[in-house]
Order: C-alpha cells, then structure tokens, then sequence
C-alpha cells in the first residue's frame, strides 16, 4: 500500500541544523564539556518550588538560590541557553484568583518572573 506523498523524490527536505535539549543535573563541571556539542538549551527548575517539574523532589539536586544563579550564568558563558521548567499537569485551579490573575511568583501585574540570573 502506498501512500499519497509517500515518493522520497516528492519530498522536499529543509536542512536544520541539530539542536539539543537537555535535562539539567546542575553539575558546573559538565557545562564545558556542553558547549562542544549542539546543545541549545539546558532545563531544570528549582528543587523547593511549589509548581512540580516532572521530577520527584527526593531525586532533585540540592541546590541554593546562589547555586542556580551561578549555573544561569556559566551556561550564558558558553552560550547555552536556560529553560526553567514548570511543569505540572494540574494544579486543581490553585494557580489563578478570582479575578483571573496567576498567585504565586507574580508580580502585582500579572507578570511572571523571567528565568535570569537578576530575577532570581
């Protein structure tokens, strides 16, 4: 059986270039050796943050304010994005008020606390 759109000479290919994502261990001593591939982005959260990230909180890296700032910036050194995660499914409608508005991490607009070494 074929498939319309199936033939590989109909296919039209668009080259990209290979970018990863990666879990974040928050090990400074990996960050170099990161910046050798293509890694875009590393991803992590807060291990004491109140919205769930996908990882139990037992098998999170303890880690300070200080700690995860430090990393932030080492990961801009060698151009290495970072991706807080927040990642939980369902919050039971504990995330907005009454009028709408997200509560926790929020300034008084409504605005969220960007991912930056200066916002944390």
């Amino acid at each position: 059986m074929k498939t319309t759109g199936s033939d590989p000479a109909s296919v039209r290919v668009i080259p990209r270039a290979t970018k990863f994502s990666l879990a974040s261990n928050f090990d400074p001593e990996l960050v170099p050796q990161l910046a050798g591939y293509p890694v875009d982005e590393v991803y992590g959260k807060f291990p004491t943050e109140g919205i769930s990230g996908g990882r139990p909180r037992y098998l999170a890296t303890p880690l300070s304010e200080a700690d995860l700032r430090n990393y932030i910036v080492l990961l801009e050194r060698h151009g290495i994005a970072f991706n807080y995660l927040l990642n939980g499914t369902c919050f039971g409608n504990r995330e907005w008020t009454p009028y709408g508005l997200p509560l926790d991490n929020m300034g008084s607009s409504g605005e969220g606390k960007s991912a930056t070494p200066d916002a944390l």
